[in-house]
């Protein structure tokens, strides 16, 4: 068992060298020189881009080596709430969780609230993940197309078969039943083998062997399996409420409870409430009657028609083949997109309209 203090060291570590990864692997979404458009909160000049991201290469390998810094813990902090003005896309699950688990270390003088926070944030992200997918469309779009026909292979007559697709509920009910186990000592450990398991899962899914889809969040459960192997097997960190009391985990505590229970009813991003692989959002796609209407830098994001000369960009090919992270479908989002390619593009006579796409 690790000393409270060391226990944060080593998350840091993990957590500073994941994020490494995975911008690297995300490298084009940091920067402007991209044919997806960028969604910013506000405009930042296309050079300041490219210095916050070296600073944040800097400072993100500087705490792997050094991650008791708090100071540049905080300076990596500002500079990514910085970057997240010039682009709403970068506003990806993963993104969003590694600012508030630094957040919960750099602002707590004691390292106990620090896990304290930690823990909530890991708790809350099982727990609203489950509930997220509790839904038809996790049912439809997830378990039947994803994983039963792309991944497995099933024949159609066995993925309609209702006790298949009730099966498919076994998941949010696995990572619900995960989050609360965390809670209580006598469960703790059975919880914990429960979601890397799950992990493990995920990592076979998503991966070479699977479906071979979404990289970008192959090191973020790896770095999932890794946090809770520290906190509930090794170190068996149980969150204590009043012990956590402090004014950062209060902010964490809104940002991490409150908001994701308004996540659920739609007044909070689907991303910042835990909701990826949920199924609520429903395929977007610019369809053209006509692949000769596609503008030739959008070309090759296009999935030709064998059966006529008409052709789909589906948005999630499109930001997954260019920046390696899926799409942010927020509708502000998505109308700051279409309103773009239409302005950009008016001259040539391209017209983008973004429709609903079946699986």
């Amino acid at each position: 068992m690790l000393t409270n203090e060391s226990l944060v060291k080593r998350i840091t570590q993990v957590i500073a060298l994941c994020w490494l990864l995975m911008k690297i692997i995300s490298l084009k979404l940091w920067i402007t020189q991209r044919d997806y458009p960028l969604v910013p909160i506000t405009n930042l000049p296309s050079s300041l881009h490219i210095v916050l991201l070296v600073l944040f290469f800097i400072l993100v390998v500087w705490l792997i080596f050094k991650p008791g810094n708090k100071y540049a813990m905080m300076v990596l902090i500002a500079t990514e709430a910085i970057s997240l003005l010039g682009d709403q896309t970068r506003l990806q699950p993963w993104h969003y969780q590694f600012i508030f688990s630094f957040i919960a270390i750099a602002f707590n003088k004691d390292c106990q609230k620090s896990l304290q926070a930690i823990v909530l944030i890991t708790v809350s992200t099982y727990l609203f993940s489950g509930i997220q997918k509790m839904h038809p469309g996790f049912i439809n779009s997830v378990w039947s197309v994803h994983i039963l026909k792309v991944f497995l292979g099933l024949p159609g007559y066995l993925i309609q078969h209702p006790v298949v697709q009730w099966a498919g509920y076994m998941i949010p009910i696995i990572e619900v039943a995960g989050a609360l186990g965390l809670l209580f000592p006598k469960m703790m450990k059975g919880a914990t083998y429960l979601l890397i398991s799950m992990h493990v899962f995920l990592l076979v899914f998503l991966g070479p062997l699977g479906i071979n889809h979404n990289v970008v969040v192959w090191p973020w459960n790896i770095q999932l399996i890794v946090l809770l192997w520290l906190l509930f097997i090794k170190n068996k960190v149980l969150l204590k409420p009043a012990a956590c009391k402090s004014a950062a985990n209060l902010v964490i505590a809104f940002f991490w409870i409150i908001m994701p229970v308004a996540g659920c009813f739609g007044y909070w991003d689907k991303y910042l409430s835990s909701g990826i692989y949920s199924g609520k959002t429903t395929v977007k796609q610019f369809y053209f009657g006509d692949r000769d209407r596609i503008p030739p830098g959008l070309r090759k994001y296009a999935r030709h028609s064998k059966e006529n000369a008409s052709a789909r960009i589906l948005l999630t090919d499109w930001c997954v083949k260019e920046l390696n992270v899926a799409p942010v479908t927020e509708p502000r989002v998505l109308n700051s997109i279409v309103n773009q390619l239409n302005e950009k593009y008016a001259a040539r006579g391209f017209v983008f309209v973004l429709t609903e796409a079946p699986y």
